[in-house]
């Protein structure tokens, strides 16, 4: 749980109180939760339109493909040499393939401009549909009626056949994920989103943009190199992922060479956005699981201590504090595993499976399997040699689709591989790391303490009888690791009002609002570093006890919320003089989903606490010295 959850549960309190205001916060806390729940409908939910987005520009840039030339081929035995005639398409196939590119169009238009609603679902549903079943009808029917005529040729299919197979099933793809969303929302298995989260719109900008790039890139080269317009495609396509194969396929032209340059820089920007974006959805993905894991183990942990407890609210000791720490990194570690193990399963399934398809698509070149492996794994590490370049119109056509599902896959892989490395090795340095930061620390805590010692020096010389230092460490009796000591600055409460056990006054608000102040500035500097700290229980005893929760003791509980809050702060002496503590809109769920011991980051969670404590505070100062004016 992040601590921004926790943020939209505070405020959705508030929302409770005022029924009139409206209930945004808690839809979007309920969406997260949703995602972190990863049910059955989990796929449904975050997947598939991820999936219909990034997939469907492609099979209408696919389907536009198909259009470009004919699907069939007659070759001709010459005398020396064999002469491969491309037969022009039907009408009528012409026709159809025009009606499924518009429908494919207006499918992804639709997605674009209205998000969700049930006509725009219906029709996206029936563009998919019409592209998808219009190309297949088209594909079989090339398949069964293409026959070489009276000569004695040979007749094969062209890349324009088999971009119209990819484009179909593309759009197939496309087709179901829509369908499985858009029946999770009518059965309100999950709650259906205004707008496209930022990850995902920018993963479907992106995806559109490289589609487009890549077409018009391969119809101005086409035009100036005088290639054909798929083997313009293909060229495009080696040449923005940096893979270079080369072959026949070179810029010859003065003009083709000089505008190479800014059409690769700009494709290569391109592809890194997309990697980005790819990044950031893993993250998040990852996050999610992290959270289903932590949830599973905090669910069995609550039923063991309920069950030797003997009770359904176990009180949170030390030894339960400290399994409650441990979920989230054995979370973590597992979901890790996961992840690598996924990402080198995907890879390798990449590289051996896409090594079969080539051996079979280039066997007129005679390539071996491990001759397929070798092109596959210099084509992945974008070493290209050009040493063996396709040269059959299926394997131009699979080696485009393939790469381009490369950029992805091995996004994944390398980030789960670099991730897992990173994660071993900071494990093995840990205890050298500790013993460093202890002696670091330690020497600061030195320097801090001459230096105080120095300033109340000079202060006691310049006021023998005024007090100048409280103690920060002792609040209620608890003794944590912060500061011994914090020097009073000219203008705070005097000594009579710094009293914590005595009668409440302005003074002591103050002071405890000083304190707040200078607890959120050492929590928001530990937010923002690398590597966010984990407090120990009694830190954690001590910033309960600040905010004005109860500890239970020794233990940390979950406390009840407070009853007649309604917008206005009672005042200390309501409350009672045995301790500072104001009524809290807060409730710390110590064992549940939303427990502060389960964010990924501990100090960030605290700051928004101190923040919203400080601010109730200095509210209900104003409030006080307003009645007190009038």
């Amino acid at each position: 749980m992040s601590a921004s959850e926790w943020k939209f549960s505070h405020q959705n309190q508030a929302n409770m109180e005022d029924p009139k205001r409206p209930n945004t916060e808690h839809e979007l806390l309920t969406d997260e939760r949703n995602k972190m729940a990863l049910g059955r409908w989990w796929f449904a939910s975050e997947l598939c339109p991820l999936l219909a987005d990034a997939l469907a520009p492609l099979a209408t840039g696919f389907t536009a493909c198909s259009l470009t030339g004919g699907w069939v081929a007659l070759t001709i035995e010459a005398e020396k040499e064999t002469l491969a005639q491309t037969q022009t398409n039907q009408t009528w196939v012409i026709v159809l393939n025009a009606i499924c590119l518009c429908a494919g169009l207006m499918s992804i238009a639709l997605s674009y401009i209205f998000r969700w609603s049930l006509s725009s679902f219906v029709i996206r549903e029936a563009g998919l549909s019409i592209q998808c079943f219009g190309l297949a009808a088209l594909i079989i029917a090339a398949h069964y009626t293409a026959k070489p005529q009276k000569s004695s040729g040979e007749v094969r299919m062209c890349q324009a056949y088999y971009y119209a197979i990819f484009s179909s099933i593309l759009s197939f793809t496309a087709l179901l994920c829509v369908l499985l969303h858009g029946i999770g929302i009518l059965k309100e298995y999950y709650v259906r989103r205004s707008k496209r989260s930022p990850i995902h719109a920018a993963l479907y900008r992106q995806s559109a943009c490289l589609t487009i790039y890549l077409l018009i890139g391969a119809a101005i080269f086409a035009h100036m190199e005088d290639w054909a317009f798929l083997d313009a495609l293909f060229w495009a396509d080696f040449t923005i992922l940096t893979i270079g194969l080369g072959g026949e396929f070179v810029p010859k032209t003065a003009l083709g060479r000089a505008l190479l340059l800014p059409y690769a820089l700009l494709g290569m920007i391109l592809v890194a956005l997309l990697v980005i974006s790819v990044r950031q959805l893993l993250r998040s993905g990852l996050r999610s699981l992290t959270n289903h894991f932590a949830a599973s183990d905090l669910n069995q942990l609550r039923h063991t201590l309920a069950r030797i407890n003997g009770t359904a609210n176990p009180t949170i000791d030390e030894r339960a504090f400290d399994l409650l720490h441990h979920i989230v990194p054995r979370a973590e570690k597992r979901c890790r595993r996961i992840a690598l193990l996924i990402s080198i399963v995907g890879a390798l399934t990449l590289l051996l499976g896409g090594a079969a398809i080539f051996e079979i698509t280039e066997a007129a070149e005679e390539w071996t399997y491990g001759t397929s492996c070798y092109f596959a794994y210099i084509s992945l590490l974008t070493i290209g040699y050009g040493d063996y370049v396709p040269t059959s119109e299926a394997g131009k056509s699979v080696f485009f689709v393939w790469s381009l599902l490369a950029v992805p896959i091995l996004t994944i892989f390398i980030n789960n591989s670099v991730d897992a490395a990173y994660g071993t090795i900071r494990g093995l340095l840990f205890p050298f790391r500790r013993f460093f930061q202890c002696r670091r620390c330690h020497m600061k805590k030195e320097a801090q303490r001459s230096v105080e010692a120095q300033r109340m020096d000079a202060r006691d010389c310049m006021s023998p009888t005024a007090e100048k230092r409280i103690d920060t460490r002792e609040t209620g009796g608890v003794s944590t690791a912060k500061k011994e000591r914090v020097c009073i600055e000219p203008g705070e409460p005097s000594a009579a009002s710094r009293n914590l056990n005595t009668n409440v006054s302005r003074g002591t608000i103050r002071l405890h609002c000083y304190i707040l102040a200078q607890e959120l500035g050492s929590a928001i500097l530990e937010a923002n570093r690398e590597s966010p700290k984990k407090y120990t229980f009694n830190e954690w005893r001590y910033y309960v006890r600040l905010l004005g929760q109860s500890t239970g003791g020794e233990c940390l509980n979950r406390v009840p919320a407070n009853e007649g809050y309604e917008g206005k702060l009672k005042t200390p002496m309501e409350v009672g003089h045995s301790s500072f503590m104001l009524p809290s809109k807060q409730v710390i769920e110590w064992m549940g989903e939303t427990s502060p011991l389960l964010s990924n980051n501990e100090p960030e969670w605290v700051s928004l606490s101190l923040l919203s404590r400080l601010t109730d505070l200095l509210r209900w100062m104003a409030t006080l010295e307003g009645d007190a004016e009038k």
